[in-house]
Formats: C-alpha cells, sequence, structure tokens
C-alpha cells in the first residue's frame, strides 16, 4: 500500500527523514501555500469483510476521516499500522459501479446521522457529505458545462486533466487549452471543493474543516457512548426476567406489603395489648422503670415486622432467581420519617431527637467487633475506627432495610424512652416529698393547721405528681409507638420500591458486575465532551 503525504517546501526546507508508512515530498505548490494544505494520499478498502459493520455514523466516518496506514510487514512479520486523521476527503473511484459499493456502506451510517440530527434539535452532528465528496473517474468524460464543488458526485477525467497540465508544463502557450481541459476534466472542480472554508475567517480562531472535523469525532464518540448503553440496556435485559415472571413477582410484591402493612399494625397492637407492656403502666413505673429497655427492646424484635422480613428474603431470592437481584449498597438506605412531636407538656423536657443514620457497625455487637477490628477488648472497639467492618453476611443478598430500621430505633429510641420513664419517676417523689414538706411546715409553723389541713395540702400534691407522671408517661409511650410505627412504614416503603425497580430494570449491572465503574467512566466522556465543545464554540 503506497501512503504519500504532499506539502509544500521552498528551497531551506529540509528533506523529511525516511518513514517507511508514509512518504512525504515536498513541492513548491502555490496551491497547497495559498491555503495551507497538505495531500494524503492513500487507499480505502470499501470491503464489509475487512471493515466493522457500519451500525452507526462513527463508523464509516472514522473509515474516511481517520485512514488506517499500514507498512510492509517488519522483521518478525507483525504489520505496522497508524491512524492519521484528516479535516476531509475527496474518495476517487475507478468505476461509477463503485458508487453502489460506497452506497451500501454509508447508507446506514447517514441515515443515522440525519435521524440524530432530526431527533436531537439541539445535536451538532457533521453530515458525512460535509466531510467527503465522492468522485468518479471516467475516462471518457466530456461536459458541456464546468462542474462546481458543491456538486453531490464529481466525474473527473484523470487522463484529460494529466493531458492538459502536461502541456502547460511544456509551454504557457497552451494555457488556454491547458484552462478548458483542467475544467472540463473536473479537476479544477475538485480543487475547489478541497480548499473551501481553508482560509481563516475574521472572527473565528479555528478553520471551518477542523471546526466540522473536531464537531464530528465529538458526535462519534457521544454516537458510542448511545451504543455502549444499548448494548448494556439490551444485555440487562437478556438477563433480566421474563414477561411472566415479571408480571408474577410484581403480584408477590403487592402481596408481601399488603401484609407487611398489616402485620405492622396488628403486631403493634397485640404488643401494646399485652402484658409486659401493661406492667408499664403509669402508676406501676416507680418499680418497673429499670424494665422499659428490655420490654421496648423485646418490642421490637418480636412484634415488629419480624415475619415480614423472613417474608421479604424469600421475595428477594426468588427475584435473584428469575434475573433481577437487589444488590446490597456499602451501607443499606436509611429510614427517614420526621419526628414525632412530643407530648405538649413535655416538649420543654424531652423533645425527640432525630432518628441517625444507620452504621455498619451496629448490626455487629460489642464482642463481634471487637473480633473483626482486632482489638482486645469491647470497649477498644468502640474506639476503633469501623471503617474496615464488613457487611454482615447473613444481610448481604438482600437489602436489610427492617434489620437496620430496628437497629436504629433500638439505638435511638430505647435508651431516651428509658431515661424519660426515670426522670419521671424522680420528678414524681420530688413533688410528692416537697408537698409532705410543705405539708409538715404548714402543720408545725400556722397555729390554725391541724391534720386534716396538712393531709389535703399532701394529698393535692401527690394528686398533682401523680397527674402529671400519668400524662407525661403516657404521652411518651403514644410517642414512642407512633415512631416505631411510622419508621416501619418508610422501610415498607423503601423496600417495596427497591423490588419494583428492580424488576423494572431486570438485571442490574451494578456492583458486583462492575456497572458502577462503568457509569462513572461514561459520565466523565460525556463531561470530556462538553468542556471540548464548549471550548470549540468560543474558538470557532
Amino acid at each position: 500500500m503506497l501512503n504519500l503525504l504532499y506539502s509544500y517546501a521552498d528551497a531551506q526546507t529540509p528533506p523529511p527523514p525516511p518513514n517507511p508508512i508514509l512518504q512525504t515530498i515536498l513541492t513548491k505548490s502555490p496551491f497547497l501555500r495559498a491555503n495551507n494544505l497538505e495531500l494524503l494520499l492513500t487507499t480505502i478498502s470499501l470491503q464489509t469483510s475487512t471493515l466493522p459493520s457500519p451500525s452507526s455514523a462513527s463508523v464509516s466516518t472514522e473509515t474516511f476521516l481517520v485512514p488506517t496506514l499500514q507498512a510492509p510487514n517488519s522483521a518478525a512479520g507483525h504489520p505496522t499500522t497508524i491512524r492519521l486523521p484528516v479535516h476531509k476527503t475527496l474518495l476517487i473511484l475507478p468505476t461509477p459501479s463503485s458508487l453502489i459499493t460506497l452506497g451500501r456502506f454509508t447508507s446506514s451510517s447517514i441515515s443515522s446521522t440525519q435521524a440524530l440530527t432530526q431527533s436531537d434539535p439541539e445535536s451538532t452532528s457533521v453530515p458525512l457529505p460535509a466531510l467527503l465528496k465522492p468522485a468518479v473517474a471516467l475516462p471518457t468524460h466530456r461536459v458541456a458545462e464546468p462542474q462546481t464543488g458543491a456538486a453531490p458526485i464529481l466525474a473527473i477525467d484523470l487522463e484529460l486533466a494529466s493531458s492538459a497540465l502536461a502541456r502547460f508544463r511544456r509551454s504557457v502557450e497552451f494555457g488556454v487549452e491547458f484552462e478548458r481541459g483542467w475544467f472540463a476534466s473536473g479537476a479544477a472542480a475538485a480543487a475547489e471543493w478541497v480548499s473551501a472554508d481553508c482560509r481563516p475567517v475574521a472572527d473565528a480562531k479555528l478553520k471551518l474543516p477542523v471546526a466540522r472535523l473536531v464537531r464530528d469525532l465529538l458526535c462519534g464518540v457521544e454516537a458510542g457512548l448511545r451504543e455502549a448503553r444499548r448494548a448494556a440496556d439490551a444485555e440487562r435485559a437478556a438477563r433480566g426476567p421474563a414477561p411472566e415472571t415479571r408480571a408474577e413477582l410484581r403480584r408477590a410484591v403487592d402481596r408481601w406489603a399488603e401484609q407487611a402493612h398489616a402485620e405492622l399494625q396488628v403486631g403493634l397492637a397485640e404488643a401494646v395489648a399485652g402484658s409486659d407492656w401493661r406492667q408499664l403502666a403509669w402508676w406501676a413505673l416507680a418499680w418497673r422503670a429499670d424494665d422499659v429497655a428490655a420490654v421496648a427492646t423485646d418490642v421490637l424484635a418480636r412484634r415488629w415486622l419480624v415475619d415480614s422480613e423472613a417474608a421479604f428474603a424469600f421475595l428477594a431470592g426468588r427475584a435473584a432467581q428469575a434475573g433481577a437481584p437487589l444488590l446490597v449498597a456499602a451501607a443499606p438506605p436509611a429510614a427517614t420519617a420526621a419526628p414525632a412531636p412530643p407530648h405538649p407538656d413535655d416538649a420543654a423536657d424531652h423533645p425527640w431527637p432525630p432518628l441517625p443514620t444507620l452504621r455498619v457497625e451496629d448490626l455487629y455487637t460489642p464482642a463481634e467487633r471487637a473480633r473483626l477490628l482486632g482489638t482486645s477488648s469491647p470497649s477498644h472497639a468502640a474506639d476503633t475506627d469501623s471503617s474496615a467492618l464488613p457487611y454482615p453476611a447473613a444481610t448481604a443478598p438482600h437489602p436489610a432495610t427492617i434489620a437496620a430500621a430496628r437497629a436504629r430505633l433500638s439505638r435511638a429510641t430505647v435508651p431516651p424512652l428509658q431515661a424519660r420513664a426515670q426522670a419521671l419517676v424522680v420528678r414524681a417523689a420530688g413533688s410528692t416529698a416537697l408537698a409532705g414538706a410543705l405539708a409538715a411546715l404548714a402543720f408545725v409553723g400556722l397555729p390554725g393547721v391541724g391534720v386534716y389541713e396538712a393531709g389535703a395540702v399532701l394529698a393535692l400534691g401527690l394528686v398533682w405528681s401523680a397527674r402529671r407522671l400519668q400524662r407525661g408517661w403516657e404521652g411518651a409511650r403514644r410517642d414512642w409507638v407512633a415512631r416505631v410505627r411510622e419508621e416501619g412504614r418508610v422501610a415498607l416503603r423503601a423496600l417495596e420500591g427497591e423490588v419494583r425497580e428492580a424488576l423494572a430494570e431486570g438485571a442490574r449491572t451494578d456492583g458486583f458486575e462492575g456497572g458502577d465503574v462503568q457509569r462513572e467512566e461514561w459520565e466523565r466522556v460525556e463531561e470530556a465532551v462538553e468542556r471540548v465543545r464548549s471550548e470549540l464554540d468560543k474558538v470557532s
């Protein structure tokens, strides 16, 4: 394969070094000098068996605008190739039948480019004919009128052009014949198209052919991204569940959601009506305040979405078996519910804190944290950075939203509830003692106060303290139950959304299959394309 590069040079220009791939020919051409051009002469194969299938606009565009130059095999037997981009291509076809081959090769790519331009009004894609000009070599071609570079296809009589140029080189007396033959052969039209837009515009820093080439390359990159995304979607859909299986799983999700919400309501109602919870009545709080944490933790562990959690594990297994796995991130999504308002009488004393975000270490016991972190004792493990803790293997196959919410509730609401109970008991005992002290002082210090009057003061203080204890504790229990119920609803909605999203998208390529890395790479390429396009708009 012969690859020639014609470049302008004067007498002082040194000869280029030898290159086995590209031979450079220096010439004092006024045409090359005036238009600041270099001409690359090479061959391009239009055989579809040796080229990739032109399924997108970028394939045939790169074939003509980024030709591949190949050198003879080296001593080791390996061919050497380089890709040399050009601004525009004049494709000279040997026979008119070659137009059919060219049409087959470029038809799909041109239609893809036109469809892209029509579907996206803001697209800056450059149609292929603006950068490629087909020309047919017709040895017997004669025309009545000269051709122009705006013609879609040029007809060039190479023999006539060579003959006219040779006669002009012999003598300038043949100038008229040279001009007549040069224009009649179509070479003048080809030169006009090649040199079109080569001179810089007054307000533009970049020549139009260069700007067109850069825009076309950017559009080729975007077309490649769309093709990669379509291939990823097709692969994801192929691995995803069948439509019948997806419909059956959606019905199973509906049944699971209905049963889970019913379990949440019934389970909490039964827990509140149970004997353990009733033993925490306000009148028994004085000797049962230390049991509040145990009872509340038992309610969360035995009455709060226990069956729904097991049923969801089974549902997630069915979805994974059908091809729509619910992949787990580094930490499960936190169910963020608005904090329940405190009781009006206790707003200043006990505002409910917002639920904190679940940490991975919250799913381990102190002993397990110490073992995994390699510390000597659980107390040291609490002060150690736990970012290296792995996610619990028992919850890895599916999102652990319910377990996470249960751990978060146990850590964020149970200790404040017990502290509230103890504070109410101490406050009631203090108010009663203060009423007793006032009654004793009144009985001793005031001459008109007898036993009945002092007893009335003591009884009034006792009733007032008991009423404050009753209202404060009942309000705290109602707020805690409301918080637990709302957190359960949020967790169920999050899980239901996870399953429905997985069924809608099919098998996902995130997480274990490198989908996140691939998506980040696509985003970086898109950002780079936008930056190049914005800079191109500034200089063109």
